[in-house]
């Protein structure tokens, strides 16, 4: 009797090789990718690109991808770029702003891989992910610490962060060295 495998694996090859099995996946992924020539022009874009950025992919087509990058990291994505044009095969992951059609940045993490070689492909393919959430949420837990050390800071009372475990004082606001007699 044959195994769930056995049975299971014909079924996925065949899916997979099915063109329609493909484009819909392209299709309906929630990231997106391209893929770039060696001029790092736009070849390809899947449809989560347009999702992501706003720009049909007619648009991008035959233009540059350092384009939309902000002025801020286009220095680091030129050099990760001259570092995978050297070399077939490798991959390079960046954190990035793309700038969305409606004008504003969208943080991304890029995964480019240099498929120049690869006859099937000739391009560097990346893949996007929209880290906007993160970034936001990085923000703001920065903002809520620097809104808790400044009011700690300038507390009128004396305020202090003891390490149980240790009985070694972690933290402390100036009012404390006032109230012992200290200085920093």
């Amino acid at each position: 009797m044959p195994t769930s495998k056995q049975i299971s694996e014909p079924v996925v090859e065949s899916a997979l090789l099915s063109e329609n099995f493909s484009k819909t996946i392209l299709e309906k992924a929630f990231e997106g990718f391209g893929i770039l020539n060696a001029k790092l022009e736009n070849i390809y874009q899947s449809p989560g690109v347009e999702r992501m950025f706003g720009f049909p992919a007619v648009e991008r087509i035959g233009k540059s991808a350092m384009e939309h990058i902000h002025p801020s990291d286009i220095q680091n994505i030129k050099k990760n770029f001259s570092e995978l044009l050297k070399q077939p095969g490798i991959s390079k992951r960046s954190e990035l702003r793309l700038k969305h059609k409606d004008g504003y940045w969208v943080y991304v993490e890029a995964a480019a891989t240099n498929l120049l070689h690869d006859p099937n492909i000739k391009g560097i393919v990346v893949n996007y992910h929209d880290i906007s959430d993160k970034k936001r949420m990085e923000q703001e837990v920065r903002e809520s610490e620097d809104r808790y050390k400044r009011m700690v800071e300038n507390a009128p009372e004396a305020i202090t962060l003891l390490d149980i475990e240790s009985g070694k004082f972690v933290d402390f606001n100036k009012k404390t060295l006032d109230l012992f007699g200290l200085s920093e």
